[in-house]
């Protein structure tokens, strides 16, 4: 069984979630800057949802995860219930009636973890309960089942992200403590047990990623300390196999609460969006590439938990919290946010393709009447231009690339097609940008030696931005 790594944070430095170029408004120190694009605030769209369906869940609906339990291709929902003592799973397309699943003695008032904990490939799920009650696994069986609660090492702790710590193949489980980030490893989860220790303080603060660059996981923790008083995040870099770095701090709000890891400008680089609850506002720090995050933006709003996904299709990671969701501009730059129909009292939100229509929608997790509200996006890709290509390709990093000279060879071809188009051969633009569409054929790039663009992320954006300028062009 593999052993429990623990890294001490400074005193109350525990709290801990975990994830075109439209002209939006930048919100810095709560004074309205437009970016350099000279747009307005009448310049950011309205979201677009279709109407709320509605969900019976079980008692004292909390936190929420997403992961395809069934394994058919569709994003299931875990939902979990702290007065009933259990986690509803809806499955894929929501037409079955949510099953139970108990977790014993432990109220599940903290967030879920995801994982393959036991390498077995199919997906568990981890269940915090808070101050009061130890973490529990469940067990997954690949079709939407889960066997009974097993204790995770008497370890108590509401936050808690997975992520493969160690580059084995077997997710691992990063849990933040009231003084401490633990990394619990896999795969030895024989007895559904893991080496654990401390206590868990608070929820939604916890999140995993790849902050420098090197090919192992990284973590972040919100920082709001004892009295929740402070306004810092704090970034402990992993050493790959299973250690962490001494805490690094940033500055942020007010009590952070919640936060969500993105690629919010087009330096293929992650970023933070950080909720603070008592400032009211929503923290935007761009990452350097080096573990290192630069301040950059503060928004007003932002409601108990903080999400990501390109919600108006146009290829720019957005914002949601409970209530609302704030369109990014793909610099880093946000509009404010926006109400949407969210009917349930909710406490957390999820992010996923419900439907399979290649669109991200909205799922929402609401006490008093205890129900799970899904909204689906029916966006549409703007249409785009040639100019927000150009600014894209000249964007994106040589790693982005699978050779650099691609570089110049896509700008060539768009040069080209502008031209044709320009001189009224629309036929020929549009079957120009059809060869050259060739080359963005789907994910992940690195199985087709015909990707030009080999980082995921960027050739969904870049192949979004080209089909609705082959659109706009009649093709």
């Amino acid at each position: 069984m593999k052993s429990r790594s623990s890294y001490p944070l400074k005193e109350n430095q525990a709290h801990g979630i975990l994830a075109s170029r439209l002209s939006c408004s930048l919100v810095l120190g709560f004074a309205l800057v437009i970016p350099g694009t000279g747009a307005s605030i009448a310049q950011c769209p309205t979201p677009s949802f279709g109407p709320p369906t509605i969900f019976p869940a079980g008692d004292g609906p909390q936190a929420l995860a997403v992961g395809d339990f069934d394994e058919d291709g569709t994003p299931d929902l875990a939902e979990a219930n702290e007065n009933s003592f259990d986690v509803y799973i809806f499955l894929g397309g929501f037409n079955l009636v949510p099953v139970p699943f108990p977790t014993g003695e432990v109220d599940p008032s903290g967030g879920l973890a995801v994982g393959d904990f036991n390498g077995d490939g199919h997906l568990d799920l981890v269940v915090s309960g808070g101050f009061f009650h130890p973490l529990v696994l469940l067990l997954g069986d690949g079709r939407g089942s889960f066997g009974p609660p097993t204790g995770v090492g008497g370890m108590s702790g509401i936050s808690v992200a997975a992520g493969d710590f160690n580059s084995d193949g077997t997710d691992d489980l990063a849990v933040a403590t009231s003084d401490s980030v633990s990394i619990l490893l896999g795969p030895s989860l024989t007895g559904g047990t893991f080496p654990a220790g401390g206590r868990a303080f608070t929820r939604n603060s916890i999140a995993v990623g790849d902050f420098n660059g090197d090919g192992d996981l990284d973590v972040v923790v919100t920082n709001p300390g004892s009295d929740f008083a402070g306004n810092t995040v704090l970034v402990l870099l992993g050493e790959g196999t299973g250690g962490l770095s001494d805490a690094a701090s940033f500055t942020v709000g007010a009590n952070p609460a919640s936060l969500v890891v993105g690629k919010f400008n087009a330096d293929n680089v992650l970023d933070l969006a950080v909720l603070n609850q008592d400032a009211s506002s929503v923290s935007i720090l761009l990452g350097d590439g080096n573990g290192g995050f630069v301040p950059h933006a503060t928004l007003p709003g932002g409601v108990e938990w903080i999400a990501a996904g390109d919600f108006n299709c146009d290829g720019n990671l957005d914002l949601a919290d409970t209530v609302s969701v704030s369109l990014g501009d793909g610099t880093g730059g946000f509009c404010p946010f926006t109400p949407i129909d969210v009917q349930v009292n909710s406490h957390s939100v999820a992010v996923a393709d419900f439907n399979r229509d290649g669109k991200p929608d909205l799922a929402f997790a609401g006490e008093g009447g205890d129900n799970v509200e899904i909204l689906l996006n029916t966006c549409t890709a703007p249409k785009s231009g040639f100019k927000v290509l150009r600014d894209l390709i000249n964007g994106l990093p040589d790693t982005a690339l699978k050779a650099v000279g691609l570089r110049s060879a896509m700008l060539s071809v768009l040069a080209d097609t502008e031209t044709a188009n320009a001189s009224g051969e629309t036929d020929e633009a549009v079957r120009k940008l059809q060869n050259l569409r060739r080359h963005f054929d789907g994910c992940p790039p690195a199985a087709d030696t015909n990707d030009w663009i080999i980082d995921c992320e960027a050739q969904v954006r870049f192949r979004t931005l080209l089909d609705g300028l082959i659109a706009s062009l009649g093709g």
